[in-house]
This record gives C-alpha cells, sequence and structure tokens, in this order.
C-alpha cells in the first residue's frame, strides 16, 4: 500500500479484520508498529509530516471501527494528543 492512497485504508482494515482470527500475531505486529509510528509522530510538530500523521491516526480509526484493535488503544492515543495539546495535534484529535 502506497502512503499517497488513503482511500484504500478501509479496505486494508477490513482485510486485517478477517485475518485477525486465524493469524492474530501479524495484527499484533499492526497494532505495535502502528502506536510505534503515532507516538514517534505525536513529539515531532513539523508540518511535512502531517500527512503521515493523518494516515496512521485514520488507520488507528478504521482498525478501531473493525474491531481489530481494541478501543482503549484508541483512547490512549486520543489521551496522550489531548494530554500535548499544541501545534498539529487538535487536529489528529479532529481526524
Amino acid at each position: 500500500m502506497t502512503k499517497r492512497r488513503i482511500d484504500l485504508l478501509p479496505f486494508v482494515a477490513r482485510l486485517l479484520a478477517i485475518i485477525k482470527p486465524v493469524h492474530p500475531d501479524i495484527i499484533a505486529l499492526v497494532e505495535s508498529s502502528l502506536i510505534g509510528q503515532y507516538t514517534f509522530m505525536l513529539h515531532r510538530n513539523s508540518l511535512p509530516i502531517l500527512s503521515s500523521r493523518s494516515r496512521v491516526c485514520r488507520f488507528l480509526g478504521e482498525l478501531t471501527k473493525f474491531r481489530v484493535i481494541r478501543q482503549g488503544v484508541a483512547f490512549a492515543c486520543i489521551k496522550r494528543a489531548l494530554d500535548t495539546f499544541e501545534r498539529y495535534n487538535v487536529d489528529l484529535v479532529c481526524i
């Protein structure tokens, strides 16, 4: 999946929801990777990575919608963005 095709995120999330009962280890890997990217991008406040931030946030939202990851993980990400309520973190919460 390319970084520019955010319209494919719901389909990838649905695919992961189908795969989850068979291969839960893949889901754990995707979840840890996304959380790692999210926390890295949360501490950097530069404009060029804003599109990457929105892609990661949207993907976390899609995975939560399809119940691939727990809702607590999504709420923890929102809480972290609200705790450091500065610059682009407001936009991340709105996505």
